[in-house]
């Protein structure tokens, strides 16, 4: 598990730097870590490891298929993504932490599609509330709709549930 997550989290990173092919390596090494007969070991009721993998094999998906331009599987792929997420037994601590949701509006917002994005920023704040990259997300879809009473009276409640963080937030960190 260590091992596929860090090559997720490589994909990620040479993706956000548009380095597309360096991020299909890393999604190809997990794909097979996901595929292997010792993740499938680690499965049992308490632990769906390959589900969880399945999570983070889409969204890698998804960030590649971004670098590379591909609107339309960038979202097709962070769909099936939240869709795997929403598919997991429910579990304290969940076994995939991280929401899909701000990814798949920002992937929305990128492809001009704002109120989609708002949708999506939404469903995540039902399931996540509060959840800050939510909420920044939702401001900036108010935004590009001409919403601007709604998008400050979300900003402020960014900025309360932000405010002990060090780092500012952009669509590009997501």
């Amino acid at each position: 598990m260590d091992r596929a997550i860090w090559h997720f989290c490589r994909g990620l990173a040479f993706a956000a730097r548009g380095n597309p092919a360096a991020a299909e390596a890393e999604k190809s090494e997990l794909d097979a870590l996901a595929q292997s007969g010792e993740a499938k070991e680690l499965n049992e009721p308490t632990f769906p490891a390959t589900d969880t993998l399945t999570i983070a094999s889409h969204w890698l998906a998804g960030k590649v298929a971004g670098a590379r331009g591909d609107s339309r599987s960038m979202i097709s792929q962070l769909e099936a993504a939240a869709k795997a997420m929403d598919e997991m037994p429910y579990m304290e601590p969940a076994y995939w932490p991280f929401p899909v949701r701000p990814t798949l509006g920002a992937a929305f917002l990128r492809s001009g599609d704002p109120k989609e994005a708002e949708r999506v920023f939404r469903e995540d704040l039902k399931q996540w509330p509060r959840n800050a990259w939510g909420l920044f997300g939702l401001e900036q879809t108010l935004r590009q709709q001409g919403r601007p009473q709604n998008a400050e009276s979300v900003h402020r409640e960014f900025l309360e549930t932000w405010k002990y963080a060090d780092v500012k937030l952009e669509l590009d960190h997501f």
